[in-house]
């Protein structure tokens, strides 16, 4: 997994990037506006599927979730119809879903964005503070793997879980 980043030096500062030629098959997100790259931390979810998690600040903009080798296949994939986000927990305070239709479901407390080839996922969060962001990806019901439905949860993490991030655990 070591041989997945670079280690490049700029104005004296030693900086780890992402080696696009040797990154392995996952789910990135990225900071369009920034050009940073997230690699996901990967685990199983309490509904028995694969999760992603990213825990760290973002920036305020437009953000996309990728997968593949080299990062060119967007999440959700825009088929023709029934497609889209569900945005849970604080994800529908902190990200916009633009250009979607977007329907807040108060019993469930959750937003389902139903989204097209121009919808675009933002950060609209407070860029000061730390999130963790799950991230879930679902097919349709036929068993055709198109990740078609991404359901994103976020939550500011716990005393006990920001201590692991500043002692560099993470």
């Amino acid at each position: 997994m070591e041989r997945e980043f670079i280690t490049t030096t700029k104005k004296n500062r030693t900086i780890k990037a992402l080696n696009l030629m040797q990154a392995e098959y996952n789910v990135y997100l990225l900071e369009k506006g920034y050009g940073l790259a997230h690699r996901m931390r990967k685990q199983q979810s309490m509904f028995g599927i694969d999760e992603y998690v990213y825990t760290g600040r973002f920036h305020k903009g437009c953000i996309k979730l990728v997968n593949g080798r080299n990062m060119s296949y967007g999440l959700p994939e825009k088929e023709r119809y029934n497609f889209g986000f569900t945005l849970e927990g604080e994800a529908d305070k902190i990200f916009q879903v633009r250009n979607a239709l977007c329907k807040y479901n108060s019993n469930e407390r959750r937003r389902f964005c139903y989204t097209n080839k121009k919808s675009e996922l933002y950060f609209v969060g407070d860029p000061f503070k730390i999130y963790s962001m799950y991230v879930r990806i679902y097919d349709n019901c036929y068993g055709y793997c198109n990740n078609r439905w991404v359901v994103i949860y976020a939550e500011t993490p716990n005393s006990d879980e920001m201590n692991f991030l500043n002692n560099g655990l993470y």
